[in-house]
């Protein structure tokens, strides 16, 4: 009797103490959600033996499911209230989506503000304060957001963006090109490859083709290509009468054109951070980050393009609209005067006054780089299994 007792009185502290871990229900839910976009919401502690229910606002899904949890896609443009009820317990939870025009915010103020005070850092600060601004006043008030928001910005966005593998091999892959640059400038290799494109340039039509050479020839970094070319051109092209416009436009359909589809250059850590979270969103997709980005320069339509484009306009030698009435006038003048900035944005790319200009000097370099990243991503992403050819 005794016996019999004290293992009912262990079943009954057993199911107190271990019953709500094993069939407890809960609802993950992403801390904010934005109107009419996708989020997925995790479901745990589900019945594999029976039907659980699911409520979402005014529709009901019966879930059968063989495993505890399962994701679920949902779609909501409204205030919503979201119930789990399994057949031992329910768990449910409010969903308040942010508006989605609302989203628009943030990234219109940085692009102004960039614009108006032409300083990048600011600007994307307040554009992220702003959304942190609207999370907080969403979910709070608006005299809590102000606080709550400046706050989250650092603690939590540009803190935890900082605290993140893949955004620091970013950074540290973009100050090793951006050292790379400073230097192959400095030892006069960068001024010593545009001395020896640009010495063939001796008509309109070879200035320009100097031009765009210089142009794909500078590909890792889109700011030290415009720097570059733009200021080393433009004696060449005045002399040669080709309008400041048709030189800002060769300048700017290869500068960023270029960087964008090179292998190594200042934009790639950027570009394959991006790739990177795609595919973490992707199920099923195990592409490697860099692999997937080869793949997609096939489908890089306006690089290409604006690249070929430019090419074949300089030797037709056709111009259109504006930019027809700007080399006429550049062609029919005998002295082209133009009333432009100083050049103190060049001082950071000009060579040291004891060095001798080489073109091999940047050359050497750059190849260091683009072979060392290749063997680099062969080396660690070899796999001998995969290598082998079986008869």
């Amino acid at each position: 009797m005794f016996k019999s007792l004290g293992t009912g009185l262990l079943l009954a502290v057993f199911l107190i103490f271990f019953e709500p871990i094993m069939v407890s229900a809960q609802i993950s839910a992403p801390h904010i959600v934005v109107g009419d976009v996708e989020y997925h919401y995790t479901l745990s502690g589900l019945s594999t033996s029976d039907t659980n229910t699911l409520i979402v606002g005014d529709s009901t899904f019966l879930l059968l499911s063989d495993s505890a949890s399962m994701n679920i896609p949902l779609t909501l443009n409204a205030p919503t209230s979201i119930v789990l009820e399994t057949p031992t317990v329910s768990e449910s939870i409010e969903v308040n989506p942010i508006p989605l025009w609302w989203s628009f915010l943030p990234p219109l103020l940085s692009i102004f503000l960039a614009l108006i005070i032409r300083e990048v850092i600011t600007s994307l600060f307040l554009g992220i304060f702003l959304g942190a601004f609207i999370i907080q006043a969403y979910t709070h008030n608006i005299f809590s957001g102000l606080l709550l928001g400046f706050m989250s910005t650092i603690d939590t966005y540009l803190l935890g963006a900082m605290n993140d593998t893949g955004h620091l091999s970013i950074i540290v892959f973009s100050l090793l090109i951006g050292a790379m640059v400073s230097v192959i400038s400095k030892n006069g290799g960068m001024l010593g490859v545009v001395n020896h494109i640009s010495k063939n340039a001796n008509s309109p039509k070879s200035g320009q083709m100097a031009t765009w050479f210089l142009g794909i020839a500078i590909f890792f970094d889109d700011y030290a290509n415009t720097l570059i070319v733009g200021n080393t051109m433009r004696p060449i092209t005045d002399k040669l009468k080709i309008s400041r416009e048709k030189l800002a436009y060769l300048v700017d359909s290869t500068a960023a054109p270029i960087a964008a589809i090179g292998f190594v250059t200042t934009w790639i850590g950027a570009e394959l951070g991006y790739i990177q979270n795609g595919i973490e969103k992707i199920e099923g997709l195990d592409e490697g980050v860099y692999s997937t980005f080869i793949q997609s320069l096939a489908y890089s339509y306006y690089p290409i393009l604006a690249l070929i484009f430019m090419l074949m306009l300089i030797l037709k030698n056709r111009d259109f609209g504006p930019m027809h009435r700007a080399e006429l006038a550049a062609r029919n003048s005998t002295n082209l005067k133009y009333i432009y900035e100083g050049d103190e944005e060049l001082d950071e790319f000009k060579a040291e006054e004891t060095i001798k200009i080489k073109a091999y000097n940047a050359i050497i370099p750059i190849c260091v780089v683009i072979f060392g990243t290749l063997g680099g991503l062969i080396y660690t992403g070899w796999d001998p299994d995969l290598s082998l050819i079986h008869i």
